[in-house]
């Protein structure tokens, strides 16, 4: 692992902007929402000062290897406190499987006022090469993203064999994992001005790259990889720089990690709200004549092609080798 790794990563509509939010057939008051499905309860969460609502269904597995549901109905008030309800997956460092199939539910965290409503609405589609992963709240907490005055929504899609078995059968057509992303994207569209805001904003934005090298404690992915003694950062720790993990909640983050997390996550909710990534101190810039980058690390600064001839000898192998 080099001192300073290129993530594959882009801050590529973090925020799901949708251009038409209704809230026909919804109604709410502060933790109590009355959704078209049914009526739903969340709390108050005053340690990490958001509301949440945990385990929304947004649809059903109505048969295995086959396309989402509606969205599941029912009588009386769902107590919505579930956030970690995972889909079904073999957990290596377990080494065991675990998770449900019946697992198409979406977790929304709002801020504890909606006085300034309406809020932007982010979504997070979390990663794990399509065969691990949820939206739990033990590892994706967006304390810190909602903190920002935003709303943020984290879904789960059926991973693995479940999600992605492709036949080319009727029994098994292929890719309902990447239908379940879809039905959760239409799910927030057309219920999340119930919980109190609506974004009626066009989605389309440039795309804004970035290099991160913070090498810190709070690199949870290199932890987990058993990387620590390679100098830099690995795969995926960025995230934990906008979200906070259950084993960070107790520790306070040192000077340095507090000021990555100030800054990030004014970037990605900056996007949110206007479009344009930025902060009182940098201007993250988009290019389409050269590869400009935001450089993440003590200093945060823009650059300007990393590894110029690495990059330029793939290039050219792909002009001459790759199909015409």
């Amino acid at each position: 692992m080099e001192k300073s790794i290129v993530l594959a990563s882009l801050l590529i509509l973090l925020s799901y902007m949708f251009e038409e939010a209704t809230s026909a057939g919804c109604a709410s008051n502060s933790e109590t929402i009355t959704l078209p499905q049914g009526t739903i309860k969340g709390s108050y969460d005053w340690f990490n000062n958001q509301r949440t609502f945990l385990g929304i269904p947004y649809a059903s597995v109505t048969e295995r290897f086959q396309d989402p549901g509606s969205p599941p109905s029912w009588n009386g008030t769902l107590t919505a406190n579930s956030g970690n309800v995972m889909c079904n997956q073999y957990v290596k460092t377990l080494e065991t499987p675990v998770g449900q199939e019946d697992c198409l539910v979406l977790n929304v965290y709002t801020p504890p006022s909606l006085e300034q409503q309406p809020f932007p609405v982010m979504v997070f589609i979390h990663g794990g090469g399509f065969y691990s992963g949820s939206n739990s709240e033990l590892i994706y907490n967006p304390k810190f993203l909602v903190n920002k005055k935003v709303i943020v929504v984290t879904i789960n899609y059926r991973l693995g064999a479940f999600g992605f078995l492709c036949l080319g059968l009727q029994e098994a057509p292929g890719n309902v994992g990447l239908k379940d992303q879809i039905a959760a994207l239409k799910w927030v569209q057309n219920n999340i001005a119930c919980f109190g805001e609506s974004f009626l904003r066009d989605a389309t934005r440039a795309l804004y790259d970035y290099y991160f090298k913070v090498d810190s404690f709070r690199n949870l992915n290199k932890f987990l990889t058993r990387l620590p003694t390679k100098p830099g950062a690995c795969h995926g720790d960025e995230l934990f720089y906008i979200f906070q993990p259950v084993v960070y909640s107790l520790l306070p983050p040192t000077w340095n990690d507090a000021a990555t997390i100030e800054a990030m996550t004014t970037f990605w909710t900056n996007f949110a709200k206007t479009g344009i990534p930025s902060n009182s101190r940098v201007s993250w810039r988009s290019s389409a004549e050269q590869l400009e980058f935001l450089e993440i690390d003590k200093e945060i600064k823009m650059r300007t092609l990393p590894n110029e001839d690495r990059m330029k000898f793939w290039r050219d192998a792909f002009e001459k080798y790759g199909r015409k």
